[in-house]
């Protein structure tokens, strides 16, 4: 079970002010205006300088709580729109990285709607909520935002508005044409790809594309996530001059119907610079101690109250338990995926039951799959109580002496937020263990410690992610060097994609083939050039491997032409056609070279007959 406090993130994301409107993805326009000796593009925020922005943000959000049998389903949602001022100020520098102010001024028009309630009824709540506050940020110069810091008294609605603004707001400089990016948001870590349209001295042009999610909450799990992103941004003088765009997320349930939707639009226009006195930037600095990573949302107790009281909907806790005895070993429940989601919201509202569920795990008559149903409820409430019991069940010797504590071991990566407590554990597993035990946790101590270090745990995670690092470096063993970079690959840090990729010219067959896969959380040109290489490889496996992989990426024409040379010239093996029918699908519209493609796949004689019939369907529509 991947399930993770659906409502609670799916309120959360309605009070932080998420979301999106459906968006039309544009055709990027062709780079005009390039100069001849190309300047190395940089933020900069000099201390003391000031930058007012007209600001325009209209989002709204729904998700689909339940499923019945009549098919239907509560539902929750909200809608915001804010119209006012944005202001940035700099701060000064803090190493390479950039220190800067933000504070939020919407006073022309505002509407925050939550549960059906109203947030900002009149002006006396929307100055009460951003009179007077600021957060400060910390940018690095290519303007990825590393950091964002509240006074702890700011109130979590202003902290969540925040949050979401920025996660749109951030703009990624690099060189080149185009590149790609991690970039965090209030919805989850998403993939972007930046395309230049423009560059003339120190101003710069850029398409965005948020092409799809590595994480993504809010919106529960399973089922397709449908993204449609459009943006662009103009930089001038190292300052962000303006942003418009539209994004529409939407994830599709198990039964083909939407089970929710996050939509939104934003535009900023820069419309003033002036000087500002900085006397104060040291009051700011010292009262600015609640540092959280971008994106990290907040949410008042009195709101995750209410919101966890919907989610149970009337669960007890001596019902929970009546069920979890009487079903747990089949791993089926009554409304299955409806109690799924009504017991994870009581294991965080009630954190004691936790402890209980402790207890039932070490019972003589549970089983394997019964304990590991139970971690997996843990994992789905995945509160720092929740972890902390399933360490301690994991401790247990019911689990320790059970044949399968590699598979109940390996659930610990199902936690999305794990906490530092958490990552120690899976490291220690790893120094000190064995077989398939070592195996397991070489993949969750990569799981945990890459979500730790999204989740701006950096030191911790960056020592546990180093050590998979200095092992697969001192390893010639190809069976410890494809789980190690299944490992690193669970991790999904940028930095380690050069090591990895060296790996897609192993001897190895299963080697090269992990090596693909551990690309799939890390979307840079590098990555992408490397899979289209291993589209061509001597192993099928590998083939249909990368195949996979670069369904996560998008694809610009130059690389599907790329792709087809590979496929004209007859490298792939017959058993990777599928893959890669299912990879050029999307792009059979608008690019010449995937028509190519799939007509070459008819000509072949072991193209199976109902991969024909799709082809055929295909090329008619």
């Amino acid at each position: 079970m991947k399930s993770r406090k659906v409502l609670a993130a799916s309120v959360l994301v309605v009070l932080a002010v998420l979301t999106v409107t459906y968006l039309f993805v544009r055709t990027p326009e062709s780079v005009t205006g390039l100069v001849q000796e190309q300047r190395t593009r940089r933020f900069s925020y000099p201390r003391g300088q000031s930058w007012s922005y007209r600001l325009e943000y209209h989002a709204d959000s729904r998700v689909r709580l339940s499923t019945v049998a009549s098919g239907n389903g509560s539902e929750v949602g909200g809608k915001v729109d804010l119209v006012g001022r944005l202001v940035l100020r700099g701060l000064g520098q803090k190493g390479e990285n950039w220190r800067v102010g933000l504070s939020l001024e919407p006073v022309q028009q505002h509407s925050l709607q939550v549960f059906g309630q109203e947030l900002l009824p009149d002006e006396a709540a929307v100055r009460s909520l951003f009179h007077g506050r600021e957060a400060m940020l910390e940018v690095g110069p290519e303007g990825d935002v590393l950091s964002v810091s509240f006074r702890p008294e700011d109130p979590s609605l202003y902290k969540n508005t925040v949050q979401t603004v920025l996660g749109e707001l951030q703009v990624v400089l690099r060189q080149g044409e185009q590149w790609a990016v991690s970039e965090s948001t209030a919805r989850g870590r998403a993939r972007a790809e930046y395309r230049l349209l423009e560059e003339d001295g120190d101003r710069v042009r850029v398409s965005r594309s948020r092409v799809g999610y590595e994480q993504l909450v809010g919106l529960g799990q399973g089922g397709t996530v449908r993204v449609g992103s459009s943006w662009e941004a103009a930089v001038e003088g190292g300052v962000l001059e303006r942003l418009e765009g539209e994004e529409r997320v939407e994830r599709l349930g198990e039964d083909g119907r939407p089970a929710g939707h996050m939509r939104f639009a934003l535009k900023v226009v820069r419309e003033s610079e002036t000087a500002f006195d900085t006397a104060a930037v040291a009051t700011l600095e010292q009262g600015a101690q609640e540092k959280l990573p971008p994106g990290r949302l907040v949410v008042d107790p009195l709101a995750r109250k209410k919101m966890l009281d919907q989610q149970v909907a009337g669960l007890t806790a001596e019902q929970l338990m009546a069920v979890l005895r009487a079903s747990v070993n089949g791993g089926v429940f009554p409304d299955h995926n409806h109690f799924l989601l009504q017991a994870t919201g009581l294991l965080e509202r009630e954190p004691e039951l936790c402890a209980k569920l402790v207890e039932l795990f070490g019972q003589p008559g549970t089983d394997v799959r019964g304990r590991a149903v139970l971690l997996d409820l843990l994992a789905g409430a995945g509160t720092p109580e929740a972890q902390a019991a399933m360490l301690e069940a994991l401790s247990t010797p019911q689990a320790r002496g059970d044949e399968q504590y590699h598979m109940l071991l390996s659930r610990l990566a199902l936690v999305q937020e794990p906490t530092e407590a958490t990552v120690d554990f899976a490291r220690r597993e790893y120094e000190k263990s064995q077989g398939a035990v070592h195996t397991a946790s070489t993949y969750v101590l990569g799981a945990t410690a890459g979500a730790l270090h999204r989740n701006g745990g950096a030191d911790q995670a960056r020592a546990a992610v180093q050590r998979l690092v200095e092992d697969l470096r001192a390893s010639d063993a190809s069976e410890q060097q494809m789980h190690l970079l299944l490992g690193l690959g669970n991790a999904g840090v940028a930095e380690h994609t050069p090591l990895i990729a060296s790996y897609a010219q192993s001897s190895s067959e299963e080697v090269r083939r992990a090596a693909a896969k551990a690309l799939r959380k890390v979307p840079s040109e590098q990555s992408q050039q490397v899979l289209l290489g291993l589209v061509g490889d001597e192993a099928s496996r590998v083939q249909v491997t990368a195949l996979d992989t670069l369904t996560r990426f998008k694809l610009e024409p130059q690389a599907l032409v790329q792709l087809r040379d590979e496929v004209l010239n007859g490298q792939l093996d017959p058993q990777s056609y599928g893959s890669l029918v299912t990879l050029v699908e999307p792009y059979l519209a608008q690019e010449p070279a995937v028509r190519d493609v799939l007509e070459y796949l008819l000509t072949q004689d072991k193209t199976e007959r109902s991969l024909r019939t799709r082809i055929h369907n295909l090329l008619e529509t």
